[in-house]
């Protein structure tokens, strides 16, 4: 939908199968936001709009769209030119996501966003937190993509790949979403003291940081990557911690350690030649892991005292894990 001769992008609807149609509630109002796509599941709606300036406007609905409203935006780094593919499906574990699709003219990259139908119409764009790219050759394309769900699992997304001088190719593709965007979800890994997990001005101060993870049944996969800019009031003594996907991680999933869970390795760039980190379950469970210092004499409890400004470190593992969510 553009906008229509009042600058209000609206819900058009029709109540006898599509013969005839009428204009609806206003989903953005001004001339803020122009192409937008609605998708709905009963009653609750998801409109994304590309917004002018930059980026893209979310708004929301539970009331089968009799009115609207405007929550956080959500992509605001992107250029004006993209314009949203939006669905809102059922991942085979039974969760409603919201799948939303954009391709900006500033990289020819189509990227899908994915977040729960539940986050999206509580946060808005702040609901979305995965992402997986599907294509780098989109030329231009804006906002003809439509994902469909096949009896096998996998969607197939067909997609339109145009450019300026008018020509197109259109393209049909096979993807297994679920393994990419549906499961993936992204959390914010912390390094925090022994004593308390979430104090404030225990915290350190990061001028990076990055994790996701994806859930196979019982199993947890994740990566992460981060760098401080302070130590904040870390304990100088015993064992700093990393957090990973579990209570306390306000993005991350409800997730319960099982006891046997453990991180085989950890690289970063700062410490000695021979030396690595490894990590062990810290004994309340609640989503840390203790980092130890090993090298070639065994292994000894990392301090605070060793971590200097440009402490930075990538990591990943996985574990088995009592899903309560």
């Amino acid at each position: 939908m553009y906008r229509s001769d009042t600058n209000d992008v609206r819900l058009w609807l029709s109540d006898d199968m599509g013969d005839t149609w009428a204009m609806g509630a206003a989903i953005f109002s001004g001339s803020a936001e122009n192409e937008t796509k609605v998708a709905f599941w009963g009653n609750s709606g998801v409109a994304v709009g590309r917004k002018n300036s930059a980026g893209m406007s979310v708004a929301v609905t539970q009331n089968y769209g009799s009115t609207l409203v405007k929550l956080a935006d959500v992509l605001d780094s992107v250029t004006a030119d993209v314009a949203p593919t939006l669905d809102i499906v059922r991942d085979p574990y039974g969760t409603v996501r919201v799948v939303l699709g954009v391709c900006s003219r500033a990289n020819d990259t189509l990227r899908w966003f994915s977040g729960t139908l539940k986050d999206v119409l509580a946060n808005g764009g702040d609901g979305f937190d995965s992402y997986f790219d599907s294509a780098t050759d989109m030329a231009a394309t804006s906002g003809y993509h439509v994902p469909q769900r096949l009896p096998s699992g996998e969607f197939a997304v067909f997609e339109v790949r145009e450019d300026n001088s008018g020509g197109c190719v259109p393209r049909l593709r096979r993807m297994q979403l679920e393994k990419s965007i549906m499961l993936a979800r992204k959390w914010t890994p912390r390094l925090v003291s022994r004593s308390t997990m979430s104090a404030l001005g225990n915290e350190a101060t990061y001028s990076s940081q990055f994790g996701r993870y994806d859930r196979l049944g019982d199993l947890i996969r994740f990566e992460g990557y981060l760098q401080i800019a302070t130590k904040g009031t870390l304990a100088y003594a015993n064992n700093p911690r990393l957090t990973i996907p579990g209570p306390g991680v306000a993005s991350g999933s409800q997730l319960v350690l099982r006891a046997t869970a453990f991180i085989a390795h950890f690289s970063n760039g700062n410490l000695p030649a021979g030396n690595y980190l490894s990590g062990g379950m810290a004994l309340n469970g609640h989503g840390t892991f203790a980092l130890y210092r090993s090298g070639l004499t065994g292994s000894t409890a990392m301090v605070a005292t060793e971590i200097n400004p440009t402490f930075a470190v990538r990591f990943s593992g996985s574990y088995y894990a009592a899903v309560t969510n």
